[in-house]
């Protein structure tokens, strides 16, 4: 349980080591095994995602997780220009049920927006809730 608490923070000690080396890559991932969605970064046109979640899992019916969301799934549509630089991201909130995957119920894409602009707030980035339950990312 204290390593899942760990896992819903953003990996602050990447931030330092990253900036340089970003402007040569298109998207940066966190380190490996977030189980969980984190934060959100748009640096000089560059997409961080501090950690994407799982998409599909074997967790379904482990209990004492519940309060993590594993259920819901992240996918992340992106348009880069030719340059690599990011034009436009959404984010895709999905939920697994009997291993299948299905669009989230509007309350879940509003509690990931919640959790995600919480999360990702003090790097600068917003996300906001569509009409159909996706999520646009931006920067403020």
């Amino acid at each position: 349980m204290e390593e899942r608490r760990e896992l819903a923070q953003p990996a602050l000690v990447l931030i330092s080591i990253l900036t340089d080396g970003l402007l040569k890559c298109s998207l940066l991932i966190g380190k490996a095994f977030q189980y969980i969605v984190k934060a959100i970064e748009i640096f000089k046109g560059r997409l961080i995602l501090y950690g994407c979640g799982d998409f599909l899992t074997d967790y379904e019916g482990i209990s004492g997780y519940e309060n993590f969301r594993g259920n819901i799934a992240v996918m992340y549509l992106l348009d880069l220009n030719r340059s690599g630089e990011l034009r436009s991201a959404q984010v895709v909130p999905m939920q697994m049920r009997r291993f299948r995957i299905e669009h989230t119920s509007a309350a879940d894409a509003a509690w990931l927006c919640d959790l995600l602009n919480k999360l990702s707030g003090s790097f600068g980035t917003r996300t906001r809730l569509n009409k159909d339950e996706s999520l646009t990312v931006k920067s403020l």
